[in-house]
């Protein structure tokens, strides 16, 4: 009995069936979402309360964009914003954060 279908090699040169690029898909020359913009806007004023050990984009509990705060310990978040421009903003206690130089 013949075979209906042949295996065909996978390319990395041929674009993907069905359209192509994914279009979530992240672009190095894309511009900035409307999370990272605010970021930016408010790194330094964030970075700079006692406490805060780094900023980063997540997403809430039900998926919608959020600002996450990295905090040294739970005191630190009465000093942190609930929202920025419209964006919740999440605090997560990680503790201290040492680098390490090789």
């Amino acid at each position: 009995m013949p075979r209906k279908h042949q295996f065909e090699e996978p390319s990395f040169d041929a674009p993907l069936s069905g359209g192509g690029a994914v279009p979530d898909a992240p672009q190095d020359d894309a511009p900035p979402s409307g999370v990272q913009a605010i970021l930016r806007k408010h790194e330094a004023r964030l970075m700079a309360i006692s406490g805060v050990k780094g900023i980063g984009e997540g997403l809430g509990p039900i998926g919608n964009p959020v600002i996450e705060v990295y905090i040294a310990h739970p005191g630190v978040a009465r000093s942190i914003p609930r929202k920025l421009d419209g964006v919740d903003v999440v605090t997560k206690v990680v503790g201290a954060i040492d680098a390490y130089l090789r």
